[in-house]
């Protein structure tokens, strides 16, 4: 039998352009990433650099410069480094943050005996940020729900603490009152107060304050009334802020 002659198979001339494009795309990126790198922030390089310190057992910074590794981890570093998420764990930021919240907490008792305001104030460290607790008397005196000039300048001082934090306040109030006649009585007096805790906050810390308000009220066979004052934490302010979102 005879065979059959095989065709030669058709050359094709336009394979180039496969080539062509691939080095168009490659030419684009290139120019791409030199218009990225033209503009640097420096605090940003500054925090990158180091984080990749950090990462690799010691911290570094541009020009040359290294820091031993017995140095302390920038906390924010992190924030700064993508390629690396885990920089710092969630449980080092946690102590941390602790670490700087029992600094201010020290530091305020201190200013507020000095200044004489520490009667009838508690400050503490929680899970919802420094709180400062305060009795109605170190506010108002016998007054009904006039701030007295030692309330002003306790406040004041409070304000300022958060102005250095950046934090958002909380102000919570809890309010028990007795049965009978006096009770609209004692919650009309309770909720001028607030008000009056409020706008003194407010005035203090200007324009850009942020601040959240809670209050609870309960009827009780003992009379008590409590004001907090809380910095809070990150995460707990971005919950609030999130609420605060879905109600508007």
């Amino acid at each position: 039998m005879a065979r059959k002659k095989k065709h030669e198979e058709h050359e094709n001339h336009e394979r180039w352009l496969v080539s062509y494009a691939d080095f168009i795309t490659l030419l684009f990126a290139f120019f791409v990433v030199l218009y990225a790198i033209s503009q640097v922030d420096l605090k940003k390089l500054d925090k990158a650099a180091k984080s990749f310190g950090n990462s690799f057992g010691g911290s570094s910074e541009p020009g040359g410069k290294h820091k031993s590794p017995g140095k302390r981890v920038d906390p924010d570093a992190w924030r700064y480094a993508p390629i690396f998420p885990n920089v710092v764990p969630s449980e080092e930021q946690a102590a941390v943050a602790d670490a700087q919240l029992n600094d201010v907490k020290q530091r305020l008792r201190s200013l507020l005996v000095a200044d004489g305001l520490d009667a009838g104030v508690e400050v503490g460290v929680e899970a919802r940020g420094l709180v400062v607790g305060l009795e109605p008397k170190a506010l108002f005196g016998d007054s009904w729900s006039t701030l007295q000039g030692r309330g002003i300048q306790l406040l004041e001082r409070l304000t300022a603490v958060a102005r250095r934090l950046q934090s958002p306040l909380l102000l919570r109030h809890s309010s028990q009152a007795p049965s009978g006649a006096g009770l609209a009585r004692s919650f009309e007096r309770s909720n001028a107060r607030v008000a009056a805790v409020l706008r003194q906050l407010a005035e203090s810390q200007g324009e850009e304050a942020e601040l959240f308000v809670t209050s609870e009220g309960e009827v009780s066979k003992q009379s008590a009334e409590r004001l907090e004052v809380v910095y809070l934490r990150k995460g707990l302010a971005r919950k609030l802020r999130r609420s605060r979102q879905r109600l508007k």
